[in-house]
């Protein structure tokens, strides 16, 4: 049993030193998987508005020996996107932006976890230009609503 409880927090350990290290990648720690937990999110979450996303979010303290992680999902609608290779580009362009950019959010936020839930509601496919310049506006948003000065910790 305490070897096992061992190699659980070793390996959350060097997942956050990664994560936290400089390292630009979008791991599988950081990735809102569970169903159950996007459900929650979208139910019981604060929701916002940030150009081209609407968002979701649920935060809680993060736990002593760690410090905090932003656990993203992203979703397309079919409505407005029929074709899923157009569906996929815009989750690419999401997930790329969001790699590269994170490091706004981990620079304020390093004791709140957060589980987000980004929809993407424009109307065309975006560039990589616009598509990163709105994924920096919500982390922006995000982190000052999370942050010391948001008083929400």
């Amino acid at each position: 049993m305490w070897i096992y409880r061992f190699c659980i927090q070793t390996f959350i350990f060097i997942a956050y030193k990664f994560i936290l290290s400089g390292k630009n990648t979008y791991s599988k720690e950081e990735r809102l998987k569970s169903s159950i937990r996007i459900n929650q999110v979208y139910t019981q979450g604060e929701q916002g508005f940030c150009h081209p996303f609407k968002y979701y979010f649920i935060h809680q303290p993060s736990s002593p020996e760690v410090s905090g992680i932003l656990k993203t999902c992203f979703s397309i609608p079919k409505r407005k996107f029929k074709k899923a290779v157009d569906r996929n580009r815009i989750k690419r362009l999401c997930k790329e932006s969001f790699r590269l950019n994170k490091s706004i959010y981990y620079q304020t936020c390093q004791n709140i976890d957060c589980d987000v839930y980004l929809i993407f509601i424009g109307k065309d496919i975006p560039d990589y230009a616009s598509m990163e310049k709105g994924m920096k506006n919500f982390l922006e948003k995000l982190s000052k609503h999370l942050g010391p000065a948001g008083g929400k910790e």
